[in-house]
């Protein structure tokens, strides 16, 4: 019984719980032939809105291993969940990972960052309609810190899909790291390119590339 103390004394040493919480609100003010037009309906009065709120928290443990939990409300969505992520994992280093859980498919853009990120934008058409969000699978984060990322897993859209999707995406940015957030200041040039790849053959849904 000490032993297992102690053990877990020593684990709970290396354990760091870091949270996060974003509360975005936009005001929508009218103007011109706007605000005439709106000027004796109130309903279309100007107003407050809320934009996006999240809550995040992740937990590092001992040799690399972490979990992660999101939760996300949008304007999409408003008094529900936009998103409900969850993954554990291992990542010894900065240049590997692999994880298992539900997270993002991460084939556009967008989606390899949260919107708090981007600064009150919502995300495009293409990644709300066409690709699967928040899926469960696994992945494998692959990175070159200073120069390059790459990563790829399996999804499953649903629990009875018949298929997984595969996805790929690489990014190279030869200049150094772009800034993580759009609205940061930088001090020097540099820049950022991207693809990805997303396939799926079901005999039920039919094949996607």
């Amino acid at each position: 019984m000490i032993g297992l103390l102690l053990l877990g004394s020593a684990f709970a040493d290396e354990i760091e719980i870091e949270t996060s919480a974003t509360l975005g609100t936009q005001w929508v003010g009218l103007v011109g032939e706007d605000a005439e037009l709106a000027r004796l309906d109130w309903i279309q009065l100007p107003g407050v809105r809320m934009a996006q709120s999240a809550l995040e928290v992740e937990v590092t443990g001992p040799q690399g291993t972490f979990a992660e939990l999101r939760i996300e409300e949008g304007i999409f969505h408003s008094g529900a969940l936009e998103a409900g992520e969850a993954r554990v994992g291992w990542g010894p280093s900065d240049a590997v990972g692999l994880w298992v859980g539900r997270a993002d498919v991460p084939v556009t853009l967008d989606r390899t960052r949260e919107p708090e990120d981007d600064s009150l934008t919502i995300r495009p058409v293409v990644s709300r309609t066409v690709l699967p969000l928040h899926a469960g699978g696994v992945g494998v984060d692959l990175a070159w810190v200073e120069r390059a990322k790459l990563h790829g897993g399996l999804s499953y859209g649903t629990s009875s899909v018949d298929a997984p999707y595969l996805w790929l995406r690489a990014d190279l940015h030869p200049l150094g790291p772009v800034p993580g957030r759009r609205d940061l200041a930088v001090e020097q040039p540099g820049f950022s390119v991207g693809g990805s790849m997303l396939q799926r053959e079901s005999e039920s849904l039919g094949s996607l590339l």
